[in-house]
């Protein structure tokens, strides 16, 4: 079994085609080792049902070796957390599961697979034949960090122990001050001293509003409580030998479910979701288009592109992309799966960054640049995006 690299930042990464995008093109940029992406693999019968017709092969079989291809496509030989707790393979879920780390085997040797407390006995042996090459991630709510005697069973199901398996401990959604950094330190420590040393632990938790809304022209600002903990728990662990990482939902709620409809947060209507040290900043209107017939995704882009707050057109695919409609460059407004690639695009490198203590420099758009949108709004594929 190969020995993982250092762990900062765990980005929870739901399969659906925007922030599928997203993370390819980070991908492509360069994504450092120390960020490993939580693959969240929707339900099969959902996905057949809202995919269209003939776009993915309808028989599980063919399904599961439609994932582990795009998969391949994805994300190669890199390391990855795969959670198929959405997962079923209509012939029974432990069937279904085996033949996708079958595919996973011969194709994705590093990826790792997501196992609970909650999970029965026949999905524990599957995973177990696949811990034995790869480890394991162990998944854990907030209500599940007391239940340590289940824990222990669960690895010695697995026939494995703490140091050649992930901790992730999920908080869920972190909604203001509701939860205590000093309490969440002392499971921390309590949880990440288990069985000598876990392979990582991260703290998984998401902030972002369930519901976002906007009157026309108003720029929303939301706290991203689920950092502001994180850190919090980190300087009362400073004094510890234990090295924790941060995992977040990015720009979805964390009870958002994988097969929920629109990704977009606003049914379909133009929205930017650009997230910043400590917060984001949110672009939504109240109608996707104007008096005058053109989309107000350009004038948001226009809005966020000459913010302070602006990493630059440089900084990463999400950026460029509000860059390029806010200086009007012949391209169309997007789409619901455009806005998510690109604002997920943007949330992933600012966070990789943020956890690397990489300079974070804003670099607005120049007002000189920005052209006032004047032409009706063009077809909104843009596929160009995330090709």
């Amino acid at each position: 079994m190969e020995t993982a690299g250092p762990l900062n930042y765990v980005p929870a990464i739901r399969w659906k085609r925007g922030e599928i995008g997203a993370l390819r093109h980070q991908f492509a940029d360069g994504l450092p080792d120390a960020v490993v992406p939580l693959l969240l693999i929707d339900n099969v019968r959902e996905r057949q049902q809202h995919e269209k017709k003939g776009k993915v092969p309808i028989t599980p079989a063919g399904y599961i070796d439609f994932i582990a291809n795009e998969m391949l496509n994805l994300i190669q030989r890199k390391r990855a957390f795969v959670d198929t707790q959405w997962f079923d393979a209509m012939q029974g879920d432990a069937d279904g599961l085996r033949l996708l780390f079958e595919n996973m085997t011969a194709k994705l040797s590093a990826l790792v697979p997501v196992v609970r407390i909650s999970d029965k006995a026949s999905r524990r042996m599957v995973i177990r034949e696949r811990a034995a090459q790869v480890g394991v991630a162990v998944r854990l709510r907030e209500s599940q960090f007391a239940k340590s005697k289940q824990l222990e069973k669960l690895l010695q199901d697995l026939a494995i122990d703490a140091s050649v398996a992930d901790l992730i401990l999920d908080l869920g959604p972190v909604e203001e001050e509701r939860h205590d950094a000093s309490s969440i330190a002392d499971w921390v420590k309590r949880l990440g001293r288990r069985n000598k040393a876990w392979r990582s632990v991260t703290l998984l938790a998401g902030s972002y509003p369930k519901k976002v809304r906007a009157k026309p022209d108003d720029v929303l600002q939301f706290v991203r409580y689920d950092y502001k903990l994180y850190c919090a728990v980190s300087e009362l662990l400073l004094q510890e030998e234990l090295e924790l990482a941060f995992g977040d939902f990015g720009i979805m709620h964390p009870e958002a479910e994988p097969t929920s409809g629109s990704q977009s947060g606003g049914g379909g209507w133009p929205i930017i979701r650009y997230c910043t040290t400590t917060d984001w900043m949110v672009y939504k209107p109240k109608t996707p288009v104007n008096s005058a017939g053109v989309s107000t995704y350009f004038e948001l882009a226009r809005k966020c592109a000459s913010a302070a707050t602006f990493m630059g057109e440089r900084f990463s695919h999400g950026d460029s992309y509000i860059a390029e409609r806010a200086t009007m460059q012949g391209l169309g407004p997007g789409n619901s799966t455009t806005y998510v690639s690109a604002d997920a695009n943007h949330h992933i490198a600012f966070v990789a960054a943020q956890r690397t203590s990489a300079p974070l420099d804003p670099e607005p758009v120049s007002v000189n640049d920005l052209v006032v949108p004047t032409m009706p709004a063009a077809d909104s594929s843009d596929e160009e995006f995330w090709d």
